[in-house]
């Protein structure tokens, strides 16, 4: 058994997690009714330390969508705070 086996976005539908916009020039991310029920679900979920690690490891499969209550522009402003911390 894995993290992902445990991960509360199981039973729901995989499109709530790929359903918002990131906005051009950095200027954030337009988030769906989908993908705002996405990052809820995660705020609860038993694994989502486990989530976000595995997608802040593993950039290139998880360039989009939500991972770890994260869409990829917050992923890469936590990319940029390590970097230079």
């Amino acid at each position: 058994m894995t993290w992902r086996d445990e991960a509360a976005c199981l039973n729901y539908e995989p499109e709530w997690w790929f359903a918002y916009h990131t906005l051009s020039q950095g200027r954030g991310t337009r988030h769906t009714d989908e993908s705002r029920l996405a990052i809820s679900i995660c705020e609860q979920c038993p694994v989502k330390e486990e989530c976000l690690a595995f997608a802040m490891e593993n950039k290139q499969q998880t360039i989009n969508g939500i991972w770890g209550g994260t869409t990829s522009g917050e992923r890469n402003t936590i990319r940029k705070h390590r970097s230079t911390a």
